[in-house]
């Protein structure tokens, strides 16, 4: 039953007819009927990259104050993104939020200090939302009312139809345009985690780079192609970090190591008794990435049968789950990447041309490590960093003619091969050592290059036989037990004869 205080709010809502007077009013009327001190009232910007704050109501003042502070999508650990992550509202003690999030108030008044902290969202039909609420009660575990929430919803509708009137989105994009400029955090923290993540100071780099930058704000699908160990999921990953998905999830689905026969119902779905053994519905890979990106990796190996069921998912944006006969509306973004040469898979009938076209929105090469040589020292310093911490040998650096000589590799493992060389050499140098010399693997003072890459070799094939022998020659086993996937041990296995004759050997005395 609606109170008199309800009622009465609903009115004024109605009476609005532009956003400015329809956030204002949803503020108080969610701060009075709410029984909260403090409300803060927020809307994605017209870059979907953070929340900008429209309108606060306090208790104290009775009045509403218009500021413009933001909360970026890149701070996951705020109540506000962890609610609209979930979709649900989020309650929570501020004393313990305060704790875990020193920075938690974007909004000129100050928070309180104790009592409870309502974070909701701004939800919508058939999207997310268009914002969300921060509230502030003096009152421990409050909780918000079936009115208050009823209240929400409406106010959402009435703010949503506003929006959609062109005039006033218009007005509404202009004011914030002009109260924070385009090219300010969103464009910097984008800069930052292409910078960080992305190694490798070559123009080749540089380019990948710009073109992550230019589609940020787009949801153009993406083909990644570039040899094993090049980086192909690290692109892929901050493609989907510095795009408007960021706060939802990142799946990564290899093609290549999911079983042909239950690669279907692994992508998308399947019933409860769909087949033998399902003994109940799964929801898929594909149904987990809604909202967010959905990296395939390995898609030239993907079988043709599925390959038409992968175009139709993307003409169509539904799926559907094995067994059942409604499909399911899914919103993902599609980042591929293969190490083939998809246009010659299509002439020789392995992969289909009107599946390439719809992956191949932006295409990014990754050119080899030997193709870039002067990223080879950003990369060693890395993994140098890296697998210090793994072994706890602080203070361990390459000396000068160490990275000279890894400079001149060809690692046709590309960045996997030079990590399992800097793994290796530190393995090799004693505890007391600070400086990786590579003269000290030697007693001559300049050995080729290859004596220490086969070294280095040799030590690798030597933990991956003794792995394959624990592990009674399991593949899936041993490639866990080295923390690498199944598919970069194949590879291995396949490049090397002794290994692959061990394999065969003890599987034939099975």
């Amino acid at each position: 039953m609606q109170s008199q205080t309800g009622a009465i709010h609903f009115r004024e809502l109605r009476k609005c007819n532009d956003i400015v007077s329809a956030l204002t009013a949803f503020a108080k009327a969610m701060g009075e009927l709410s029984g909260v001190q403090q409300v803060a009232i927020y809307l994605f910007d017209y870059t979907n990259t953070r929340l900008l704050l429209f309108a606060e109501w306090t208790e104290e003042t009775g009045s509403i104050q218009r500021n413009h502070e933001f909360i970026p999508l890149t701070d996951e650990k705020h109540p506000l993104i962890y609610a609209l992550r979930c979709g649900e509202i989020y309650t929570a003690d501020i004393v313990a939020v305060l704790q875990n999030h020193s920075t938690v108030s974007h909004h000129s008044f100050t928070p309180l200090t104790s009592g409870t902290l309502i974070a909701s969202p701004m939800p919508i039909p058939s999207q997310t939302s268009i914002g969300g609420i921060l509230l502030y009660a003096k009152k421990k575990e409050l909780l918000l009312s079936n009115e208050s929430i009823m209240l929400r919803d409406y106010a959402t509708l009435l703010i949503q139809n506003i929006l959609v009137s062109r005039k006033n989105k218009d007005d509404l994009h202009q004011r914030i345009k002009s109260d924070i400029p385009r090219t300010d955090v969103f464009e910097k923290e984008n800069k930052k985690i292409i910078s960080t993540e992305l190694l490798g100071r070559s123009d080749a780099m540089n380019d990948i780079r710009q073109k992550i930058a230019k589609i940020a704000s787009t949801d153009i699908p993406v083909l990644i192609t570039g040899e094993t160990g090049t980086g192909k999921e690290v692109v892929a990953s901050a493609i989907h970090k510095t795009s408007s998905r960021r706060m939802y999830p990142f799946i990564k689905i290899n093609c290549a190591a999911l079983p042909e026969h239950l690669i279907e119902s692994e992508l998308f779905g399947h019933v409860k008794g769909a087949f033998t053994g399902a003994n109940q519905a799964y929801i898929g890979l594909m149904r987990e990435a809604d909202k967010g990106t959905l990296f395939l990796d390995e898609i030239g190996d993907m079988p043709l049968i599925l390959q038409a069921k992968l175009l139709r998912v993307l003409e169509d944006s539904e799926i559907r789950p094995v067994g059942d006969t409604s499909p399911k509306k899914i919103d993902i973004r599609i980042v591929s990447a293969t190490n083939r040469n998809l246009l010659e898979y299509a002439n020789e009938g392995k992969f289909r041309l009107d599946l390439y076209y719809r992956l191949v929105g932006m295409h990014i090469h990754i050119p080899p490590l030997r193709e870039r040589r002067e990223d080879i020292s950003d990369f060693a310093m890395h993994f140098l960093n890296m697998h210090i911490k793994k072994q706890n040998r602080h203070g361990v650096f390459l000396s000068a003619n160490t990275l000279e000589y890894l400079r001149q590799g060809d690692y046709y493992g590309n960045a996997r091969e030079l990590s399992a060389c800097i793994q290796n050499m530190l393995l090799l140098t004693e505890p007391y050592v600070k400086e990786i010399n590579f003269d000290s693997f030697h007693n001559a003072n300049a050995l080729p290059l290859e004596n220490l890459m086969e070294k280095v070799l040799n030590y690798e094939n030597t933990l991956i036989l003794e792995a394959l022998e624990k592990h009674n020659y399991n593949i899936s086993h041993t490639a866990k037990a080295l923390n690498i996937p199944r598919s970069t041990l194949n590879s291995k296995l396949k490049k090397n004869d002794s290994l692959f004759f061990e394999i065969l050997s003890e599987n034939s005395k099975g």
